[in-house]
Order: structure tokens, then sequence, then C-alpha cells
């Protein structure tokens, strides 16, 4: 009987000792994506994805990983991971702006992204916004994903 206490209060611990990542009364967060468009960067053509967060729990929420992934006309243009961990502020909206190179495309498409100003493809992008990426912790459940779907059109640049 004794042995089954300490068990019960040591899993009891483990468990309280997992769940303080998270704020107090911590709701999950809401996610919208913009806008998606192409930009060129430092001579490095890509997408600027422009994302809203709004975390309305009492404290910041604490952030794994953004992972932003990017199709054109159904085909993988982008991929971007941010593994730095950082704070969503609570009870405000946080505006990212995010640019995520076109990593997964050839030199010529790339160009062309920029340099044609009748260019018109569906774009398919996705963010995530991973506060834990094991799918076994409970915290993982306060994981938000959004797609956005659109046209984007080329510049004149």
């Amino acid at each position: 009987m004794k042995k089954m206490l300490i068990a019960v209060a040591g899993s009891l611990a483990l468990l309280a000792a997992g769940c303080t990542s998270l704020p107090e009364g911590a709701r999950k967060m809401t996610l919208n994506i913009n806008s998606v468009e192409f930009q060129n960067k430092n001579n490095v053509e890509g997408f600027l994805v422009d994302y809203t967060v709004h975390h309305s729990s009492a404290e910041p929420m604490p952030i794994d990983k953004v992972k932003i992934n990017i199709k054109l006309n159904g085909r993988e243009a982008a991929n971007y991971v941010n593994d730095n961990e950082f704070l969503i502020q609570h009870l405000e909206d946080k505006q990212f702006q995010t640019f995520v190179p076109a990593n997964k495309t050839y030199a010529v498409a790339k160009k062309s992204l920029i340099s044609n100003p009748m260019l018109q493809l569906q774009v398919d992008a996705t963010v995530e916004i991973i506060v834990d990426e094991n799918s076994k912790h409970a915290e993982s459940a306060f994981n938000v994903k959004k797609n956005y779907k659109g046209i984007i059109h080329g510049t004149a640049n």
C-alpha cells in the first residue's frame, strides 16, 4: 500500500512538472494569415508571409517552433522553420512578417517570380505555431495551424 501511494505521488509530481510550461488558464491562440506575396530580399527570391497571432490567456505563451510551407500551383516552392523559442505576449494581436526564401524551386523559376508582372499563381500557404511538437504531451493541444489559399501576382521589379 505504501509503495502504491509513493508511486501515485510520484506520478502526480511528474504530471505537475510537465504542465508548468503553459501559462495559468491557457487558451488556444488564434492565427490569421493576412497575405502572401512575392519578395526579393538581398537578391534572394521568396515570399513575404504576413500573419497575426492573438493569445488571450493571462500570461505570455511559450512557442517552441514556427513552420511555414508554401506551394505554388500545387508544387512545393518554399519551406521555413524557426526553432528559436520565444513568447507570444498575451491580450494583444502580434503581427509577424516572415520572409521565406523560395528554397524548393529552380533558379529560372525563382527569377520569373519577380520579373513577370503578368504572372498569376495559385498559392497554398500553411503556417504552424508549435507550443509542443510531441503530440503525446498535453501542451500540443495548444498548437495552431492555418491555411491560406489565393492568387498571387508577379511584380515588375
